[in-house]
């Protein structure tokens, strides 16, 4: 037993002595020249013009401008990024720094949107928080600023440390060392200092600076195993500055009376024994900070080099001055000092960029994509029961989406209607009880809540850890009964207070709120980013046995153009075509939507529903599509019908419709030929002309109300007979067809598509395409007759109809043989906005998938939108259009790959999906308001203007990265 002991004591000490020994210089260049390239030998200019006041100066870093001082500080720790704008500031040769303080100051990290230290734990990919550090490094660069406080290296050892419960990147050495070291790296690649927090780490500490400074309870031999070990790490990695703490080390210096920052002992470890030759720092205005003018002089003497100071230069200037006057330090002492501060001022002065301000729109684009990506990257699932997310099965869900905030955000419908019909309930802090009360009489309506939560700004305890009582009381409430999902968007403890209860089927951490976590948190609900972050603190024992679980991206996510490789600014010429669409009066209003590599980087909408300028265009309203029904009602209905097994390209016309074309010339027509445009067919037929008698509709055809017998809507007040289709199918079989098997675009063939589909599926067209398609995808404003379930200030009007209605079509089918039929044809028809279609488009692009659901096979999807007679000059595939063979402009921009599949509409509209750039397109608008005579959309080629500024855009990208 005395031999074992013997053996675990020397062990220790070999490991101590292992910990603490010296390296080859060789393997750790940035050691030992923290700030190289600049030489000490490079400040002796500046040294040898400074008196001992001046060089003093240099030790202090101000939080507040000093009165009446003619001594200039070494720099300024500010609140805000505007401060250092301060015209108070004195200004010399020797250059100030300027900082900010990204571990106590939260205030901050709100108001800029900078990742919490648990974000940014989170993360897997260390490059992605190496990038993000340089790109905020950079905006803090442009802004003037030179260094930060941060990141921790302190271990989360338990809750007792108020310090590690806020900014702690881990709960074990390896990890928090793991994840600082992108942060050092990447700040300091953008000439930002850092200042590592808090040596010899605050783990174990249990209690604020309040009335004293904390007691570090760990013994040496814990410091050694744990504590220490990522600060050795960081030093021999070549963090430039360390924060040495005002706390109390009894493990490490037991001196009565001495914190770490003025133990001699503790800064001679740190330097000596673990080899650190960069800049040691203290902070002299935390609180418990007793008898500040001892503590500057024994910080002083203890070793340190930078003291962050209110606003008293003078005063403890006069104070290390004084002591070299009693002879305790020499002027060598300060000059060495300050040579190694004035050392690091010009490190950073040789990293200073002259930045344009096109530089600076870059920095912040910059920024902004690393954030969104942190954001998203960092979320964690820790509770998942049954797979519920990302979420599924959206046509047998009813959703309300609960929002538990400060404030409200007026864009969460719409973030949330990207994906799925929901109701939103904004349940804000200050009218907690009420707003849920306003929820909860609509609850039984729903099946599913969706909760984001963030923490009050209201002072809570601490170790509640930002979720109050009544908001765990709203998400207890809800959950009750009925299948429920959280994001909580704060302090990921904060949930063992929810792990308990079952009902709360998935749970998901998102550490921080912000412009974006919203938005970026619906968007992973559904798939539509993957939750696949780690989470380096523990929750409690429930969630731990639960474990981690990642999901996979399922659906469209909605970013901006640089998560794809294109600038913003080049996007701008989109918005130059649409407004000068808007000027030549080619259209009103439209909507334009691009998505690329599953992103939608473009959603905007532009102008007004008319030309009177009174109702502005929403992304949410609904044009109507025109000829982009066949592809997005038809062809799909003749997809499904496909693969099930109940149509086929190749079958005749008799094949589905014996009753009606057995005795014409039009039984042996195959379905290919029609749906390609080249099976004989008259282009159109002017059916409504039957039904006029000197101008006025006929009376026996149309009713100005609706019954039994004109049961069909054509129009406001304008009702038709519900046996007229029939008839109208009759007048097409009494057109001869044309002997000639080339293409000619053609509308006829899709009312023969119509009969088929309701035929084959026996249900209405509208119906088997709602429950086949647009429901499960949660389409919510695809669909035809719209003004059944929006109003019609939702819908943008088409033209006043002289020659047949009457009057302004608005809400019902411009296409006067579709509004026949009651609004529901083959070829016309149906209304959207761009989002819902370009969600229909990508699932073709898809090959049929989408939102983890198969809707139609591969082949299918190949087969139909290949070209079917391209030997017979033929582009069009089964419904679809394809660019011109030799991509000259024509439907498309000529731009696209020969594969690329989409259709135009009468109204003014387009779309196109392209497998080689995996782009899709979807432009809408109202050309035809107030007359369908207006060509100058065609005429100015905006729609293909635009299609190909995206392309040059991509282009654009391209050359870029291989630069």
């Amino acid at each position: 037993m005395i031999l074992k002991r013997k053996f675990v004591v020397i062990l220790g000490v070999l490991v101590t002595l292992l910990f603490f020994s010296g390296n080859d210089k060789s393997a750790f260049p940035d050691k030992d020249e923290p700030f190289s390239p600049i030489t000490l030998d490079a400040a002796d200019s500046l040294l040898s013009k400074m008196s001992v006041k001046e060089k003093i100066g240099q030790f202090f870093i101000l939080k507040k401008s000093p009165e009446n001082s003619k001594i200039q500080p070494s720099g300024y720790l500010l609140n805000d990024l505007k401060d250092q704008s301060n015209e108070e500031i004195v200004k010399s040769d020797i250059p100030l720094i300027f900082g900010l303080d990204l571990i106590h100051n939260k205030g901050l990290n709100d108001a800029y949107s900078i990742a919490s230290p648990f974000q940014l734990a989170a993360i897997k990919d260390k490059q992605l928080v190496k990038e993000y550090a340089y790109s905020l490094g950079e905006s803090f660069q442009a802004k003037g600023f030179d260094f930060v406080i941060g990141p921790a290296l302190d271990i989360e050892s338990s809750d007792d440390s108020p310090y590690t419960s806020n900014w702690s990147l881990g709960n074990n050495a390896a990890s928090v060392f793991d994840n600082a070291l992108p942060i050092i790296e990447g700040f300091k690649m953008a000439g930002i200092l850092t200042v590592a927090v808090s040596f010899p780490g605050l783990g174990s500490t249990n209690r604020a600076y309040e009335s004293s400074p904390p007691i570090i309870y760990s013994k040496r031999r814990a410091l050694n195993n744990a504590d220490l070990i990522p600060f050795k790490s960081a030093i021999n990695s070549g963090v430039q500055s360390i924060m040495i703490s005002n706390s109390f080390a009894p493990g490490l210096d037991s001196t009565l009376n001495t914190i770490a920052s003025a133990s001699p002992i503790i800064i001679d470890m740190i330097r000596s024994q673990m080899g650190f030759n960069g800049l040691l720092w203290v902070d002299l205005t935390c609180g418990g900070m007793t008898n500040i003018e001892d503590r500057v002089t024994d910080a002083f003497l203890a070793g340190n080099d930078l003291f962050i100071i209110d606003n008293d230069l003078d005063l403890n200037i006069n104070r290390i001055e004084s002591l070299l006057d009693q002879g305790a330090i020499t002027e060598e002492d300060i000059d060495t000092r300050c040579k190694q501060v004035l050392q690091s001022k010009l490190w950073l002065k040789r990293k200073k960029k002259i930045r344009s301000s096109q530089d600076s729109l870059r920095i912040q684009r910059s920024l902004e994509l690393k954030y969104r990506q942190v954001f998203s990257e960092a979320l964690v699932m820790v509770r998942n029961s049954k797979g519920l997310i990302p979420i599924e099965g959206l046509d047998t869900l009813k959703i309300a989406l609960i929002k538990i905030g400060n404030e409200n955000n007026d864009q969460l419908e719409s973030l949330i209607l990207r994906y799925a019909p929901s109701e939103v309930f904004q349940l804000t802090y200050a009218n907690l009880e009420a707003d849920f009360q306003r929820y909860n009489e609509h609850a039984d309506e729903f099946n599913l809540a969706l909760i984001i939560a963030e923490p009050s700004l209201e002072k809570i305890e601490r170790k509640r850890f930002e979720m109050s009582e009544h908001c765990q009381s709203i998400i207890d409430r809800v959950s009750a009964g009925k299948t429920t999902a959280l994001v909580w968007n704060g302090n990921a403890k904060a949930l063992r207070f929810l792990s308990t209860d079952i009902n709360l089927n998935a749970a998901i951490i998102g550490h921080n709120s912000n412009d974006y976590s919203d938005d970026l948190s619906i968007q992973a609900l559904f798939g539509g980013r993957p939750i696949k972050g780690e989470l380096n603190r523990n929750i409690d024992d429930i969630f731990t046995s639960e474990g981690v679980s990642q999901t996979n991206k399922i659906r469209l996510a909605y970013g901006i153009p640089e998560e794809v490789g294109i600038s913003s600014f080049d996007l701008k010429k989109i918005d130059s075509i649409a407004k000068k669409g808007i000027s030549e009066m080619a259209y009103p209003g439209c909507q334009i939507w691009f998505a690329k590599d599953g992103i939608v980087v473009q959603n905007e909408a532009y102008g007004y529903h008319t030309y009177s300028t009174e109702k502005a265009v929403l992304k949410s309203d609904l044009y109507d599509l025109a000829s982009i029904t066949k592809i997005a009602g038809s062809v799909a209905g003749l997809m499904k019908l496909n693969d099930e097994g109940s149509f086929n390209l190749d079958y005749r016309l008799c094949d589905y419709l014996s009753e009606w074309v057995d005795t014409t010339s039009y039984m042996q027509l195959t379905m290919r030929e029609i749906l390609a445009h080249q099976a004989g067919l008259t282009p159109w037929i002017p059916f409504y002309t039957k039904t006029i008698s000197k101008g006025v509709p006929r009376y026996d055809v149309y009713s100005l109300a609706q019954s039994e017998t004109y049961p069909l809507r054509v129009a406001r007040e304008f009702y038709i007979r519900g046996d007229y289709p029939d008839k109208m199918f009759q007048q097409i079989l009494n057109y001869k067809l044309s002997p000639e098997k080339k293409y000619k675009y053609s509308d006829i063939g899709y009312y023969f598509a119509l009969r088929i589909i309701e035929s084959q599926s026996k249900m209405p067209l509208d119906k088997f395409l709602d429950q086949s398609y647009y429901k499960p995808l949660g389409l919510s404003t695809m669909g035809y007759r719209p003004l059944e379930k929006f109003s019609k200030d939702r819908i943008a009007p088409t033209e006043y109809d002289r020659n047949f209605r009457n009057q302004l079509v608005h809400g019902d089918v411009h296409d006067p043989g579709a509004a026949m039929l009651g609004g529901v044809g083959g070829h016309a028809g149906l209304f959207s906005n761009t989002n819902d279609l370009g969600i229909l488009m990508q699932m073709y692009l898809n090959k049929g998938v989408y939102g983890g659901r198969q809707y139609i096979k591969p082949e299918t999807i190949d087969e139909y939108t290949k070209c079917q007679f391209c030997e017979n000059d033929n582009r069009r595939g089964a419904g679809f259009d394809k660019p011109t063979t030799d991509r000259s402009p024509g439907p498309s921009c000529g731009c696209t790959d020969l594969e690329a599949f989409g259709h135009q509409g009468f109204t003014g509209t387009v779309t196109w999906a392209d497998p080689g750039e995996n782009v899709v397109f979807v432009f809408l608008s109202n050309r035809i308001y107030p007359d369908a005579g207006n060509k100058k959309l065609q005429e100015l080629n905006i729609r293909t203007d635009i299609q190909n500024a995206f392309y040059k855009a991509i282009e654009n990208g391209k050359d870029l990265a291989v630069e």
